[in-house]
């Protein structure tokens, strides 16, 4: 039985490891050579919007550039309706994933957009029939249809491409199942994470890169220990002009 969608892999072509992975899961997939952020210059890309252009971290510009490339080649190649997109480090979950990839296009609510077959907060815990349309984050895999990839390519790039995807006014379904899950170890490094000697509480996701400053980058933790200084700055500042104004109220008294 011939599929309905065609099937893209991101892969970067230092990431050989991961394809060999994608090879033991995959057959006929079109490969789309990743972007590594860190060794390109984004400044004159139109496709980007300016100021992202320059505090974006490079790895997620190059992240967002390289899903660009998978929807336009589809749009511009494909005689299939959908495209299945995947990050090279999404593993399937059932050996049948074909058949169900097929089930999640055939149940989907008509106005759909994209289809996100993995995403985090994981919303189906408690009911595995139900497509929720609530925000969620990772483009692990996901299917997406001809119309929507032209309404993609409309919007410039501005920040990681599953927080922006959100905001562009797309009908976007989680999966009622997980089918893929991305491989979260030492051996699939994301490149848009570096170790926060800040992350007090050690969560993962605080390693992820979230802002560049005259090329320098800093993760989600680094801005959250800056945001607690801020804080902590602030309340000292209130607190001393509280004392200042009830020594000022005392003297006035005493006169």
């Amino acid at each position: 039985m011939e599929n309905d969608f065609d099937i893209y892999v991101i892969n970067l072509d230092k990431d050989t490891n991961r394809l060999e992975k994608i090879n033991n899961n995959l057959d006929n997939y079109i490969r789309i050579p990743g972007i590594y952020g860190q060794q390109e210059d984004f400044i004159k890309n139109n496709d980007i919007f300016y100021l992202s252009r320059y505090v974006c971290p490079k790895s997620t510009i190059g992240c967002c550039m390289s899903h660009r490339l998978a929807t336009k080649t589809f749009l511009e190649t494909s005689t299939k309706e959908y495209a299945l997109i995947l990050e090279d480090d999404a593993e399937p979950c059932f050996e049948n994933y074909m058949e169900k990839i097929n089930e999640s296009i055939q149940n989907a609510p008509s106005d759909w957009d994209i289809i996100k077959l993995d995403y985090l907060p994981k919303y189906n815990i408690f009911d595995k029939t139900t497509y929720t349309k609530i925000p969620s984050l990772l483009l692990t895999a996901y299917i997406i249809n001809k119309k929507s990839a032209e309404k993609i390519l409309k919007n410039k790039i501005i920040y990681y491409p599953d927080i922006q995807i959100n905001f562009m006014g797309l009908n976007i379904y989680n999966n009622p199942e997980i089918i893929f899950e991305q491989t979260w170890d030492e051996e699939n490094h994301s490149n848009n994470r570096i170790q926060s000697v800040y992350n007090i509480f050690g969560y993962e996701s605080w390693n992820f890169k979230a802002i560049r400053i005259f090329e320098k980058e800093y993760t989600f933790g680094d801005l959250f220990l800056f945001i607690l200084i801020l804080i902590f700055i602030l309340l000292l500042k209130i607190n001393n002009g509280f004392f200042i104004n009830s020594n000022k109220i005392e003297k006035i008294e005493l006169q």
